[in-house]
């Protein structure tokens, strides 16, 4: 059994979860500015909030603009 008092290590959530990484570079070779509303597939697997936050640095220096609530 692990010991809780462990540190976890840190997770590659861009690579464990590839759907938002397909999506903004689906967007991205789009060549011009686009919208990206994240729908249910976007979060399978992932917190929204983490979702959310990857979605938002993956489109950054991009042409690609994330809607979200908090938006």
């Amino acid at each position: 059994m692990r010991d809780s008092r462990q540190r976890r290590r840190p997770v590659d959530l861009d690579r464990r979860h590839p759907r938002p990484r397909e999506a903004i570079e689906w967007a991205s070779a789009l060549k011009q500015p686009a919208i990206n509303g994240a729908g249910n597939q976007a979060y399978y697997g992932s917190s929204i909030r983490t979702t959310n936050r990857l979605l938002h640095e993956l489109s950054r220096e991009t042409q690609v603009t994330v809607l979200d609530c908090e938006d």
